[in-house]
């Protein structure tokens, strides 16, 4: 079962003091069978950059024809034309957002 807290959880001793003051644009990506950090969770963790301007975007495995994605999926090279290619365009898109 996954922890609310996910990555942050106490059991992982991070020093957190400077996550409140990143101001940067981030945009958050879960995917709807990942077992490990359900929406809700990703939600939990977006909490901890309270000065970011956050959005978050939840994919499905049918929305890219897949059966499963889940927590590590997104690194199998099977997805390099859709969830990678995907993803380069997101972090473009912020860099031209935050240039401009």
């Amino acid at each position: 079962m996954s922890k609310p807290d996910y990555l942050f959880d106490k059991s992982f001793s991070l020093n957190m003091c400077k996550y409140e003051s990143i101001d940067k644009a981030i945009h958050f990506v879960g995917f709807t069978d990942d077992k490990l950090a359900p929406e809700s969770n990703v939600k939990k963790l977006m909490d901890f950059y309270p000065n970011s301007k956050k959005s978050l975007e939840m994919i499905s495995p049918a929305s890219i024809n897949v059966s499963s994605i889940g927590h590590t999926g997104f690194f199998r090279e099977k997805f390099k034309s859709s969830l990678w290619q995907f993803t380069l365009k997101k972090i473009n898109d912020l860099q031209c957002a935050t240039t401009t």
